[in-house]
């Protein structure tokens, strides 16, 4: 999939105005809901978007919807929760299906190394799939088949410690993941925290 988004600006003598555009460059790894091309008869289903106008209508809601994405990762987070109310839930353990889930520490390295590479600034408009992490969480991708299933599930594995915890959501008939707005939030304020120095933090202590 190839998508990209920018924003554009008027003449700054008129004043500045945002203008955000996407454009498509591959629809292959897109999905539009209707019947077979070769069976138009057929019940409408997920199929691959195709190139021409037939699937206009869909490209124009998945621009719109890059958009959006673009313009709520641009906005800043405004929310008047603590550091300590924002990561209450993650760092507690949780259930998913039956099991129990281990909590996020963001301050084990591991932990905060996947948090970072969520919040990627790519994966706000492409979202992230599994092999996306694996060459992030990774530093050197297995050459064998077995090596790439064991990362792979290890990355899985990852995915679900994220989705228990609210922090992500499977976008529906793919495989890929974006962020969800409580996630943001979370990953946004742990990553400044850590950026911020011991005297920037006194500060606010006082």
């Amino acid at each position: 999939m190839t998508i990209s988004s920018h924003a554009l600006g008027l003449d700054p003598w008129e004043g500045s105005v945002l203008w955000v555009e996407t454009t498509i460059n591959d629809v292959g790894d897109f999905k539009t809901f209707c019947a077979p091309e070769n069976k138009p008869d057929a019940e409408p289903s997920w199929q691959l978007m195709r190139k021409g106008v037939a699937d206009l209508h869909r490209r124009a809601d998945v621009s719109e919807a890059a958009n959006n994405r673009y313009l709520g990762a641009l906005a800043p987070v405004e929310n008047a929760a603590s550091l300590g109310e924002l990561t209450a839930r993650m760092c507690r353990p949780a259930c998913y299906q039956g099991r129990r889930v281990r909590a996020l520490n963001p301050h084990v390295p591991a932990d905060a190394a996947l948090l970072a590479a969520i919040s990627r600034r790519a994966f706000t408009l492409d979202r992230f799939r599994n092999r996306d992490l694996r060459a992030l969480m990774f530093l050197k991708l297995a050459a064998s088949k077995s090596e790439r299933k064991r990362q792979a599930d290890a990355v899985s594995r990852m995915l679900v410690l994220l989705r228990v915890h609210h922090l992500i959501r499977k976008v529906p008939h793919t495989h890929r993941y974006h962020l969800t707005q409580a996630g943001r939030e979370v990953v946004i304020a742990l990553i400044t925290a850590r950026n911020a120095s011991t005297q920037d933090l006194t500060k606010l202590a006082a």
